[in-house]
């Protein structure tokens, strides 16, 4: 059955609280579910876009930090097929601060590839692709700093850090 008829291009469960979805809508923005997706609605009433998102919106992901899950991140298309933005939340999504702005990987692609991910232990560790990708090992500070990523150009659809469960020592990215 159909519960929105907007354009939704990503959704994520809240890792702790797992009737909590969020979902990203095309020109609205963060839309929540606390019914275990029976239904949606804008994030605080307006996507967040009062909160600090900034338009025009075009393609979304989102990523929560699973030890962390007050941390949601997104990446945002504009309506060029560029890269918007990376906002983060700390307060589940009600408010967002702008963390990237510069576009060194879109390439105008962002129509039909984008991702991000956030490290499952540690909200400082965010990863965001395109037509090429960057990572930021202080994503929770004021200014975050962000290094690409060798990969050449595979059009990144998805990003995920391997769990310490998998990998303990170690941080990797796929």
């Amino acid at each position: 059955a159909r519960i929105y008829s907007g354009d939704v291009t990503d959704l994520a469960q809240d890792p702790l609280f797992f009737g909590y979805w969020y979902a990203t809508a095309r020109g609205i923005g963060v839309l929540e579910s606390s019914d275990y997706g029976v239904s949606f609605h804008p994030i605080a009433g307006d996507g967040g876009i009062g909160g600090g998102l900034v338009g025009p919106i075009g393609r979304m992901a989102l990523a929560v930090c699973e030890s962390a899950p007050n941390y949601v991140y997104a990446i945002v298309a504009n309506d060029l097929n560029q890269l918007g933005g990376v906002f983060r939340s700390a307060d589940y999504g009600y408010n967002w601060t702008s963390i990237r702005s510069e576009d060194h990987i879109s390439l105008s692609a962002a129509s039909h590839v984008l991702a991000i991910a956030v490290d499952p232990n540690n909200p400082d560790h965010v990863a965001i692709g395109i037509y090429a990708a960057e990572l930021s090992t202080d994503a929770t500070t004021r200014a975050p700093s962000w290094s690409g990523l060798g990969g050449g150009h595979p059009d990144y659809t998805s990003l995920m850090f391997v769990p310490a469960t998998v990998s303990p020592t170690a941080t990797t990215l796929i």
